[in-house]
């Protein structure tokens, strides 16, 4: 019951949101590549759909891998303000 509750009022995602304590940190992969890694994300909440959102707001590329978001290049600065104003809590 108090689950579809939430759903109803909106509540879940809101609450995702708020449970999260994301991860933002610079990984260097093959050829000296950097790759921004975000993780930490509440189960519940659709990383593959946060994903899309944050490549087409940093314009670029990026894959969803084991519950990580990988975005190619350095945004860390960036992506902190994006989820930041979305209302995630960074670490």
């Amino acid at each position: 019951m108090r689950k579809e509750l939430e759903e109803a009022l909106g509540l879940d995602e809101a609450l995702a949101i708020d449970s999260s304590l994301v991860n933002v940190r610079l990984d260097t992969r093959r050829y000296g590549k950097s790759v921004t890694l975000l993780d930490g994300f509440d189960p519940t909440v659709d990383i593959n759909a946060l994903g899309k959102q944050l490549k087409q707001a940093m314009g670029t590329g990026g894959t969803v891998r084991d519950g990580v978001i990988e975005l190619q290049g350095d945004h860390r600065r960036d992506v902190r303000e994006y989820l930041e104003q979305r209302g995630y809590k960074l670490a």
